[in-house]
C-alpha cells in the first residue's frame, strides 16, 4: 500500500512561521480565495527550496516502508540532538594533544555510547559528499569496512545500506554486517549525518555473518568559526557487535589475568571504535 505524504524536515519553528503568515494572510478578503491561498503556499514552497535555514515542505509518493525508514531516520535524529546537547556524565576515554577527543557515557537504552571531537582540515561540503554521497566508496579511506552498498534511496535525505566490516588480525570477534537506515538533515551551515540498525527484506541474514546493530551513529559537520576550510567534526557512536559469551571467554582466555580487563574489552571494540575514529583524519589525506 502507498501513502500520499506531506514529509516536514524539521525547523518546525519556521513551519509555525509560515502557518501564522500564511493565516493572517488568508483572513484578508483580497486574498481569501483558493486560488490566492495556493499561490502562496506555493511561493513559500520554492523560497525554501533555495533557502538552507528554511523548513522544506515536498510531496513524495513513500510506500508504508520507505516511510517507516524515513520515520526511523528521523527519530534517530531527534534522540542524537538530545544526546549532543547533554553536557553532564561523560567521561574521557582519550586525547591525543591534536584537538582529537573520544569520551563515553552509559545511557538507557542504548548503552555505552562514544563520543568523538576533532577538527578537520576539509570543508564541509567535502566531507558530506564522502559521507554520504559516496557513501559506496568509503571502503578506500575506511579500513575497517570491506563493503558498503547503497540497498534502497529514499528521497534525498534518506538512505538504507549494508555494510560488511573488514577482517584484520587481531580482531578475535571476526566479520560482522549491519543494515541501516541514514539520514541527513541540514541546518544553516552544519550538517548531520545519521544512523540506526534496521530491517529489510532486500538483505536478509548472510550465512556465515553475524549481523551486528548500529545502535545510534551520529556524525556533525559545523565549518570553523572564522575558517570555512576546515570542519568542526563530531561523532556519537554506539553499537552491539554481538558477541556471544563463549567468545568473550575465549577472549579473556587470550590474555594474561592481570591485563585481560582492559586488552579484552579493547579486542572486542576493535576495529569499533577506536580504529573508525581515526578514519576521519584519512579524508585530509584524500
Amino acid at each position: 500500500m502507498w501513502s500520499h505524504q506531506s514529509v516536514l524536515v524539521f525547523q518546525t519553528q519556521n513551519w509555525h512561521s509560515m502557518a501564522r503568515t500564511y493565516n493572517s494572510v488568508s483572513m484578508s478578503s483580497s486574498l481569501s480565495s483558493p486560488l490566492c491561498r495556493s499561490r502562496l503556499l506555493l511561493t513559500w514552497l520554492c523560497r525554501s527550496r533555495f533557502s538552507i535555514d528554511c523548513t522544506r515542505m515536498r510531496e513524495i509518493w513513500f510506500s508504508n516502508t520507505e516511510l517507516s525508514y524515513v520515520n526511523q531516520g528521523e527519530a534517530a535524529l531527534r534522540e542524537a540532538l538530545g544526546i549532543l546537547q547533554q553536557q553532564n556524565g561523560w567521561q574521557t576515554e582519550t586525547y591525543q594533544g591534536k584537538g582529537e577527543l573520544v569520551l563515553s557515557t552509559v545511557l538507557p537504552r542504548l548503552g555505552k555510547v562514544f563520543r568523538m571531537e576533532t577538527v578537520l582540515d576539509v570543508p564541509v561540503d567535502q566531507l558530506y559528499y564522502e559521507l554520504f554521497e559516496k557513501l559506496e566508496q568509503m571502503p578506500e579511506w575506511n579500513p575497517t569496512l570491506s563493503r558498503v552498498k547503497i540497498l534502497q534511496r529514499i528521497g534525498k535525505d534518506t538512505l538504507l545500506t549494508h555494510e560488511i566490516t573488514a577482517q584484520h588480525p587481531g580482531n578475535l570477534i571476526g566479520q560482522r554486517d549491519f543494515v541501516s537506515v541514514r539520514h541527513c538533515w541540514k541546518k544553516e551551515t552544519t550538517v548531520y549525518l545519521v544512523g540506526t540498525a534496521t530491517h529489510s527484506e532486500f538483505m536478509p541474514m548472510q550465512k556465515g555473518q553475524v549481523r551486528a546493530e548500529s545502535g545510534l551513529s551520529c556524525i556533525v559537520l559545523q565549518p570553523l568559526e572564522g575558517d570555512q576550510r576546515h570542519t568542526r567534526f563530531t561523532w556519537l557512536l554506539c553499537m552491539d557487535l554481538k558477541v556471544s559469551s563463549c567468545c568473550l571467554a575465549r577472549i579473556y582466555d587470550h590474555f594474561a589475568p592481570g591485563t585481560c580487563g582492559r586488552k579484552a574489552t579493547g579486542a572486542v571494540m576493535q576495529p569499533f571504535p577506536a580504529v573508525c575514529f581515526r578514519c576521519p583524519g584519512q579524508l585530509a589525506k584524500r
